[in-house]
Protein backbone atom coordinates (compact mmCIF):
# COMPACT_ATOMS: atom_id res chain seq x y z
CA UNK A 1 0.00 0.00 0.00
CA UNK A 2 1.23 3.69 -0.88
CA UNK A 3 1.52 6.84 1.42
CA UNK A 4 -1.84 7.76 -0.01
CA UNK A 5 -3.87 4.78 0.88
CA UNK A 6 -4.05 3.25 -2.84
CA UNK A 7 -1.99 0.46 -4.60
CA UNK A 8 -1.27 2.25 -8.22
CA UNK A 9 0.35 -0.50 -9.47
CA UNK A 10 -1.33 -4.15 -9.59
CA UNK A 11 -0.15 -6.79 -11.74
CA UNK A 12 2.15 -4.51 -14.16
CA UNK A 13 -0.41 -2.45 -14.80
CA UNK A 14 -1.66 1.52 -13.87
CA UNK A 15 -4.86 1.42 -11.70
CA UNK A 16 -6.27 4.67 -10.84
CA UNK A 17 -8.04 5.01 -7.21
CA UNK A 18 -11.68 5.24 -7.25
CA UNK A 19 -11.38 9.10 -6.45
CA UNK A 20 -7.95 11.50 -6.26
CA UNK A 21 -7.68 15.01 -5.31
CA UNK A 22 -4.19 16.47 -5.17
CA UNK A 23 -4.90 18.67 -3.11
CA UNK A 24 -7.21 15.91 -0.49
CA UNK A 25 -4.50 13.58 -1.75
CA UNK A 26 -1.53 14.76 -1.12
CA UNK A 27 -1.06 18.40 -0.27
CA UNK A 28 -4.19 19.00 2.40
CA UNK A 29 -2.16 15.69 4.17
CA UNK A 30 1.36 17.11 4.28
CA UNK A 31 0.20 20.67 5.50
CA UNK A 32 -1.49 19.26 8.18
CA UNK A 33 1.60 16.83 9.04
CA UNK A 34 4.49 19.33 8.34
CA UNK A 35 3.32 22.65 8.11
CA UNK A 36 6.49 24.64 8.70
CA UNK A 37 8.19 22.15 5.89
CA UNK A 38 9.69 23.26 2.86
CA UNK A 39 7.26 22.39 0.07
CA UNK A 40 8.48 24.65 -2.92
CA UNK A 41 11.72 26.50 -3.54
CA UNK A 42 11.27 28.82 -6.66
CA UNK A 43 14.17 30.57 -7.79
CA UNK A 44 12.86 34.09 -9.85
CA UNK A 45 14.78 35.79 -12.79
CA UNK A 46 16.66 38.49 -10.29
CA UNK A 47 17.89 35.32 -8.07
CA UNK A 48 15.58 35.94 -5.54
CA UNK A 49 14.89 32.57 -3.78
CA UNK A 50 11.51 32.12 -2.55
CA UNK A 51 10.70 29.35 0.12
CA UNK A 52 7.14 28.25 0.32
CA UNK A 53 6.15 25.50 2.99
CA UNK A 54 3.55 22.92 2.68
CA UNK A 55 0.66 25.49 5.03
CA UNK A 56 1.52 28.41 3.11
CA UNK A 57 1.27 26.83 -0.39
CA UNK A 58 -2.27 25.21 0.89
CA UNK A 59 -3.22 28.17 2.52
CA UNK A 60 -2.28 30.54 -0.94
CA UNK A 61 -3.82 27.79 -3.32
CA UNK A 62 -6.93 28.10 -1.06
CA UNK A 63 -7.37 31.38 -1.23
CA UNK A 64 -6.99 31.33 -5.01
CA UNK A 65 -9.13 28.54 -5.53
CA UNK A 66 -11.84 30.23 -2.98
CA UNK A 67 -11.96 33.14 -5.65
CA UNK A 68 -12.47 31.01 -8.55
CA UNK A 69 -15.28 29.79 -7.28
CA UNK A 70 -16.39 32.92 -6.46
CA UNK A 71 -16.32 33.95 -10.04
CA UNK A 72 -18.09 30.74 -10.99
CA UNK A 73 -15.45 28.34 -12.00
CA UNK A 74 -16.33 25.04 -10.88
CA UNK A 75 -16.13 20.83 -11.50
CA UNK A 76 -14.77 20.35 -15.77
CA UNK A 77 -14.39 23.90 -16.20
CA UNK A 78 -11.10 24.61 -18.05
CA UNK A 79 -8.38 27.46 -16.58
CA UNK A 80 -5.75 28.25 -18.92
CA UNK A 81 -2.52 29.28 -17.28
CA UNK A 82 -0.25 31.57 -19.21
CA UNK A 83 2.79 32.58 -16.83
CA UNK A 84 6.30 32.17 -16.60
CA UNK A 85 7.23 28.50 -14.27
CA UNK A 86 6.93 30.48 -10.95
CA UNK A 87 5.42 30.22 -7.15
CA UNK A 88 2.46 31.88 -9.01
CA UNK A 89 2.44 29.47 -11.36
CA UNK A 90 2.24 26.23 -9.07
CA UNK A 91 -0.52 28.05 -7.07
CA UNK A 92 -2.57 28.42 -10.11
CA UNK A 93 -2.29 24.74 -11.24
CA UNK A 94 -2.97 23.74 -7.20
CA UNK A 95 -5.92 26.26 -7.49
CA UNK A 96 -7.53 23.99 -9.73
CA UNK A 97 -7.46 21.19 -8.41
CA UNK A 98 -9.58 21.07 -5.30
CA UNK A 99 -12.81 22.56 -7.32
CA UNK A 100 -12.41 19.99 -9.80
CA UNK A 101 -11.48 22.52 -12.66
CA UNK A 102 -8.73 21.44 -15.22
CA UNK A 103 -5.94 23.31 -16.07
CA UNK A 104 -4.55 23.86 -19.19
CA UNK A 105 -1.13 25.06 -19.09
CA UNK A 106 0.64 26.85 -21.98
CA UNK A 107 4.44 27.31 -22.48
CA UNK A 108 5.05 31.20 -22.57
CA UNK A 109 6.20 31.23 -25.87
CA UNK A 110 2.79 30.72 -27.50
CA UNK A 111 1.68 33.80 -30.05
CA UNK A 112 -1.78 35.36 -29.68
CA UNK A 113 -3.25 32.74 -32.56
CA UNK A 114 -2.04 29.66 -30.19
CA UNK A 115 -3.44 31.45 -27.73
CA UNK A 116 -6.70 31.72 -29.57
CA UNK A 117 -6.32 27.79 -30.61
CA UNK A 118 -6.13 26.86 -27.20
CA UNK A 119 -8.86 28.96 -25.84
CA UNK A 120 -11.13 27.46 -28.33
CA UNK A 121 -10.06 24.07 -28.66
CA UNK A 122 -9.88 23.47 -24.80
CA UNK A 123 -12.97 25.28 -23.94
CA UNK A 124 -11.28 27.33 -21.24
CA UNK A 125 -13.67 30.16 -19.29
CA UNK A 126 -10.55 31.29 -17.34
CA UNK A 127 -7.20 32.11 -18.02
CA UNK A 128 -4.52 33.05 -15.25
CA UNK A 129 -0.89 34.81 -16.53
CA UNK A 130 1.26 37.38 -16.22
CA UNK A 131 0.56 41.23 -17.01
CA UNK A 132 3.11 40.72 -19.77
CA UNK A 133 1.12 38.29 -21.89
CA UNK A 134 -2.44 40.02 -21.27
CA UNK A 135 -2.06 41.13 -24.95
CA UNK A 136 -2.30 38.21 -25.94
CA UNK A 137 -6.04 37.59 -24.93
CA UNK A 138 -7.01 40.74 -26.85
CA UNK A 139 -10.70 39.76 -28.60
CA UNK A 140 -10.83 37.03 -26.37
CA UNK A 141 -12.50 38.67 -23.22
CA UNK A 142 -16.36 37.66 -24.33
CA UNK A 143 -15.10 33.91 -24.09
CA UNK A 144 -12.96 33.99 -21.13
CA UNK A 145 -15.29 35.56 -18.57
CA UNK A 146 -12.62 35.23 -15.54
CA UNK A 147 -8.79 37.06 -16.47
CA UNK A 148 -6.80 36.85 -13.43
CA UNK A 149 -3.02 38.35 -13.81
CA UNK A 150 -0.13 38.81 -11.93
CA UNK A 151 0.94 42.64 -12.14
CA UNK A 152 -1.15 44.62 -13.24
CA UNK A 153 -3.24 44.68 -16.69
CA UNK A 154 -6.39 46.88 -17.79
CA UNK A 155 -9.99 44.74 -17.36
CA UNK A 156 -7.95 41.82 -15.87
CA UNK A 157 -7.94 41.12 -11.97
CA UNK A 158 -4.97 41.45 -10.42
CA UNK A 159 -3.74 37.57 -8.60
CA UNK A 160 -1.75 39.29 -5.59
CA UNK A 161 -5.06 40.49 -4.70
CA UNK A 162 -6.76 37.67 -4.45
CA UNK A 163 -3.98 36.13 -2.57
CA UNK A 164 -3.31 38.10 0.19
CA UNK A 165 -7.47 38.17 0.47
CA UNK A 166 -8.03 35.42 3.31
CA UNK A 167 -10.54 32.72 1.80
CA UNK A 168 -11.08 29.37 3.45
CA UNK A 169 -10.19 26.53 0.88
CA UNK A 170 -13.66 25.39 -0.56
CA UNK A 171 -15.35 22.12 -0.37
CA UNK A 172 -13.71 19.59 -2.11
CA UNK A 173 -15.87 17.59 -3.88
CA UNK A 174 -15.51 14.02 -4.71
CA UNK A 175 -13.77 13.09 -8.15
CA UNK A 176 -13.27 9.86 -9.92
CA UNK A 177 -9.52 8.46 -9.94
CA UNK A 178 -10.05 8.92 -14.13
CA UNK A 179 -11.19 12.69 -13.50
CA UNK A 180 -8.50 14.85 -15.74
CA UNK A 181 -6.04 16.18 -13.21
CA UNK A 182 -4.84 18.56 -16.30
CA UNK A 183 -5.37 19.34 -20.62
CA UNK A 184 -1.89 19.84 -22.73
CA UNK A 185 -2.62 21.54 -25.97
CA UNK A 186 0.61 21.25 -28.50
CA UNK A 187 1.01 22.12 -31.59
Amino acid sequence: MSTFGWQPLRGGRLEPPASFNFVEDVLRPRALAHPDKVALIAVTAPGITERWTYARVLEASGRLAGALREFGIGPGDRVMLLMPRTSGWLLAMAACQPLGAIPVPCVTQVSAAEVAYRVERSGARGIISSAGFASRFEGLHKRLPVRICAGQAPGWIRLEDLLSTPRELPPIPTMSGETPAMMYITS
